[in-house]
């Protein structure tokens, strides 16, 4: 069984890029499909035993299965995809055939037999409690992973962060020892976008950047056995980092930020779906009030047949089906306090966005002696670009690449 957790860190502020991570494990198989029927692939059992492809699991196997992270071809404008409407469902009612986007397929709704709760995957917290926490005190001596908020404080630093990120890509054989050999393995994408930015292209640091590279081994030693024992096995982050240029084009395209944190939400799912086989189940982290996705689900899962689970305040769940093929959507709300993989992914780009905001604020930094440096939050963006408003000028800085519109 996949399991996949899809979560962001800068859809607030006003400086610094928005970061979008999905992260993959293959976890031992409960005996039970989405449906509740007998496991499609078999499975991992507690020895190690082998994975569905046959092979043993294995240091060398994370490495062969370790799904690359380069990005599928777009469809939209400076690297979107295309966001048409389907029909909306409606019980019993299908989907328009004909609708630009649109799937011929009926949209069944509350389907009892096909439940997809991730509740049926296993709980990685406990799976893997030996060596990984969801937190601690100071006597805690295995690695937490929660929620980035949680995890990160400016006074703190990145040190939780940066071993719980570091240590799980050692565990999949990636040791990156820069930011951008960081940005090669998970977003590769963004290389070339950031030549855009004067604080973005020629920023790089050393990696680990809080921590010690003795401490990342000890650790990923510790969590590699736990997993290996546990039958699970890390297989893929992906990342979608949207600097603060691309995020201007892309709300003007769509006059609504929501959306696009949606759409690189909804493109690493594209992503996941399209690498992996076999059954997966992917939760990702709700946003404002929006219960309904089943237009956004259709367009971007063209010629699949989408169940309607749930849809509340707190969950929205969905089955989409490609012939025998099956794979389950949620969007939660609270869902990095609900499964690991989303609070990895949290941690993922809050780690990413909080590098790259080391290269905003050292480029701004060397104009200026004693800058105070920014989180990029609204209401100290505004004190730093007033401090740094001469070197905008003098520097003929572009505002649509520093300054998010909203």
């Amino acid at each position: 069984m996949l399991i996949a957790g899809i979560d962001e860190a800068g859809y607030g502020p006003t400086l610094g890029p928005l970061v979008v991570t999905g992260t993959l494990f293959r976890v031992p198989d409960s005996g039970a499909g989405l449906n509740g029927g007998a496991g499609p692939n078999g499975g991992i059992g507690p020895d190690g035993g082998s994975d569905p492809d046959g092979a043993p699991v294995s240091s060398a196997r994370s490495r062969a299965s370790w799904q690359a992270a380069e990005p599928l071809p777009s469809s939209g404008a400076d690297g979107a995809m295309a966001m048409q409407t389907a029909a909306p469902a409606t019980t019993g009612a299908p989907v328009a055939t004909g609708t630009p986007g649109a799937i011929g397929a009926p949209v069944a709704v509350g389907s009892a037999a096909a439940s997809v709760s991730i509740a049926d995957a296993p709980d990685l917290w406990q799976f893997l409690a030996r060596s990984i926490c969801r937190g601690g005190g100071r006597n805690e001596l295995r690695m937490p992973i929660a929620d980035s908020k949680k995890l990160y404080n400016r006074n703190g630093g990145l040190l939780h962060l940066e071993r719980a990120a570091l240590v799980m890509l050692h565990t999949a054989e990636r040791e990156p020892k820069t930011l951008r050999g960081l940005l090669k393995i998970l977003a590769p994408a963004v290389l070339a976008d950031v030549e855009e930015y004067p604080w973005h292209c020629d920023h790089d640091c050393d990696l680990p950047h809080t921590a010690t590279a003795a401490d990342i081994a000890t650790r990923a030693n510790a969590v590699k056995r736990d997993m290996a024992a546990c039958g699970v096995e890390m297989r893929g982050v992906y990342c979608e980092v949207c600097c603060e240029g691309h995020f201007n084009r892309l709300v003007e395209q769509t006059h609504n930020k929501a959306t696009v944190l949606l759409r690189l939400a909804l493109r690493i799912a594209q992503r996941i779906v399209q690498r992996s086989s076999g059954d997966v189940r992917i939760v990702i982290d709700r946003h404002g009030g929006r219960e309904h996705y089943v237009d956004k689900l259709l367009t971007f899962f063209q010629g699949a047949e989408l169940t309607v689970d749930e849809e509340t305040p707190d969950r929205s769940a969905y089955l989409l089906t490609y012939g025998k093929r099956r794979f389950a959507i949620e969007f939660r709300t609270k869902g990095e306090d609900h499964h690991l993989p989303v609070a990895l992914a949290s941690i993922y780009s809050k780690y990413v966005r909080e590098l790259m905001m080391e290269g905003l604020n050292s480029f701004f930094s060397r104009h200026i002696a004693d800058l105070k440096p920014t989180a990029g939050y609204y209401t100290d963006a505004q004190r730093f670009l007033a401090d740094v408003e001469p070197i905008i000028v003098r520097e003929r800085i572009d505002r649509t690449l520093l300054v998010r519109s909203r």
